[in-house]
């Protein structure tokens, strides 16, 4: 058993310290609906026990692969460049993506996105249903609050990353995911030169995979609601094309130790998950517990209760809604007379 905290302990501790003494008080000053007041601390211990939400362990699974594969994720706004294929760049991530997390199922997987900032969205995990959930809403960062794209903007973050990995059992790998290109902006440059060197001692593996063409396409503007149809322009007034890198992902790739693959359409895959794995082994198995919330049944006894709540103040309401109705009546007649 555990517990998962749909509320947050603190705030709801203090819901449920207000509620108590609120039902102890009432009970103690009007005795005679102590059982409406027992009723309501029943409705009050319901929806705390939601908010701590109670977890059993429902499954157990032996991983028995100690390859880890970390995805390196670009969300800059360049990804929704119209050039891979009949689609956008980030569609190719998203088919890479899943094609490689079928082929790896005994695989760790981590990710990490960058774009204005680089931040690790899933730590190292055998859930591989995580992992395509996170790549199925994967989407460029809003345009508006865009701050340029910077070629070495995952650096830091991913060094971290994979340094936690070191003295464990891990078979480290990365996977690149980017069109390689740098913009003129407050924190980056267009001829920033890539420095991934940080990670080729910290790495057994992987691939740099390349989005996108030299000669360019347009991208479409995204908002809070998502695209908008109009397309990224430059501060020039004309319509704004971003073009890949392919010299600058060749550099990572080389610095980092792994090879360079263009991606301009789906297939292949495999023959990647195949190299990928050479240098992985059977482990001797470690458990992980997966914990699922239970709710249902507070819920279930709360709605009992409401029910019973609401069927106990219904003649209260009738007699009001009468009172009313003949004040109304006697309101009425007076002005006639």
């Amino acid at each position: 058993m555990n517990v998962q905290f749909l509320i947050p302990p603190v705030p709801l501790a203090v819901v449920a310290g207000v509620g108590l003494v609120i039902v102890v008080g009432a009970t103690v000053t009007a005795r005679e609906r102590w059982l409406a007041w027992l009723r309501r601390a029943g409705m009050l211990a319901m929806a705390v026990a939601m908010g701590v939400t109670p977890a059993v362990s429902v499954q157990t699974r032996t991983l028995t692969s100690n390859l880890a594969v970390l995805f390196v994720v670009d969300a800059t706004g360049s990804m929704a460049a119209q050039d891979y294929g009949d689609g956008r760049r980030l569609d190719g991530v998203k088919a890479d993506a899943a094609a490689l997390l079928n082929a790896l199922p005994e695989a760790h997987v981590g990710i990490v996105e960058y774009s204005s900032q680089a931040t690790e969205q899933l730590p190292l995990t055998t859930d591989k249903q995580a992992a395509r959930t996170w790549f199925d809403v994967y989407d460029r960062e809003m345009t508006d609050f865009s701050a340029g794209s910077s070629i070495n903007r995952p650096v830091e973050e991913v060094r971290a990353v994979l340094e936690r990995m070191q003295g464990e059992r891990y078979v480290p790998v990365v996977i690149v995911m980017t069109d390689g290109e740098a913009t003129d902006a407050m924190t980056s440059r267009r001829d920033e030169a890539p420095d991934y060197s940080a990670w080729a001692p910290l790495v057994e593996g992987g691939f740099v995979l390349g989005y996108g063409t030299e000669a360019g396409a347009p991208m479409l503007r995204r908002d809070a609601a998502g695209e908008t149809g109009e397309l990224i322009t430059a501060p020039t007034g004309e319509v704004a094309i971003s073009k890949a890198n392919p010299e600058a992902l060749r550099t990572i790739a080389g610095q980092i130790g792994v090879p360079y693959v263009h991606r301009s359409g789906p297939g292949g895959i495999e023959e990647l998950a195949r190299e990928l794995t050479a240098n992985a082994s059977l482990g001797e198995g470690v458990e992980e517990n997966v914990y699922s919330p239970i709710i249902w049944p507070f819920a279930v006894v709360l709605a009992l209760l409401g029910a019973w709540e609401l069927f106990d103040l219904m003649p209260r309401v009738r007699a009001v809604a009468t009172m009313s109705t003949r004040r109304a009546t006697l309101d009425t007649g007076g002005g006639r007379r």
